[in-house]
C-alpha cells in the first residue's frame, strides 16, 4: 500500500541520516529528523485517506507523491549506501516544491485553467530539472571529490561548469516562479466566495507558506 512505501522510504531516509547525522539535512540529534520524516509522512496518510474516499483523487496521489519526494531528500547524501538511492536524490531531492504546488493549483476541481497549468508545468520544469535531473546528468561525485559517495547512474559526462550554470539558472527560475505561484493562489482567495474560500485555504494556505520558505 501506499502507506507502507512511505514507511519503508521513511525508514531508509533515518537510516541514510543517522550515519553521519553531521551530513544529514536534520542534523544532528532525533528532534529535527522525527520532525522532517514525519512531515513526509503526515503527506503520504493524507494522500492515501484522500484516495480511500476516492480512488480517483488526483489530489491524492500528488499528496502521496508529495511526501515521498520530501522523504528522499536526505538520500543524495555520500553514505547513502547504494547508488540507486543516490541517484534518486540526485535528481528528485528538489521535486516537493513542484508537486505540492500542483496540488494547490488543482485543488479542489481538478481544473487548474491556463495559468495555473503554465505555472504548474513551470515548477516541473524548475524544481525537476533545473534543479535535479539536469545537474544530475553532469555530476561526477569522483571529480567533485567526493570518493565516499557512491556511484550516479544518470552520469552522462561530467562538466562542472553545466552543473553551475544550471544550478544559478535554476535558482533564479525558482525564485520568480514561487512567486507568480503564491501571486496565483493569493488571488484565487481573494477571489473566492466565503463558502469556496473555506474549501482552498486548508490547502492553499499551508502551500503558500511552503513556498515562499523555499
Amino acid at each position: 500500500s501506499i502507506v507502507a512505501a512511505g514507511l519503508v522510504m521513511a525508514s531508509m531516509s533515518v537510516a541514510v541520516a543517522m550515519r553521519d547525522p553531521d551530513l544529514s539535512l536534520a542534523g544532528p540529534g532525533w528532534p529535527m529528523l522525527v520532525l522532517e520524516v514525519g512531515a513526509g509522512l503526515l503527506l503520504v496518510v493524507a494522500g492515501a485517506a484522500a484516495m480511500a474516499r476516492r480512488s480517483t483523487s488526483t489530489a491524492g496521489v500528488l499528496l502521496a507523491c508529495a511526501g515521498g519526494a520530501w522523504l528522499i531528500r536526505e538520500w543524495n547524501s555520500p553514505v547513502a549506501g547504494s547508488a540507486v538511492v543516490f541517484t534518486i536524490g540526485l535528481a528528485g531531492a528538489s521535486l516537493c516544491p513542484a508537486v505540492a504546488a500542483h496540488v494547490a493549483v488543482i485543488y479542489p476541481n481538478f481544473t487548474p485553467g491556463r495559468l495555473g497549468g503554465l505555472v504548474v508545468s513551470m515548477g516541473y520544469l524548475v524544481c525537476g530539472f533545473l534543479l535535479g535531473l539536469g545537474p544530475a546528468l553532469f555530476f561526477d561525485p569522483a571529480t567533485q571529490g567526493c570518493n565516499q559517495c557512491p556511484r550516479n547512474l544518470l552520469l552522462v559526462r561530467a562538466e562542472n561548469a553545466w552543473i553551475s550554470w544550471l544550478t544559478r539558472v535554476g535558482l533564479w527560475a525558482a525564485t520568480l516562479w514561487a512567486c507568480a505561484l503564491v501571486v496565483l493562489l493569493v488571488v484565487r482567495l481573494l477571489k473566492a466566495s466565503v463558502a469556496r474560500r473555506r474549501v482552498l485555504a486548508p490547502v492553499a494556505l499551508p502551500v503558500i507558506g511552503y513556498v515562499g520558505l523555499v
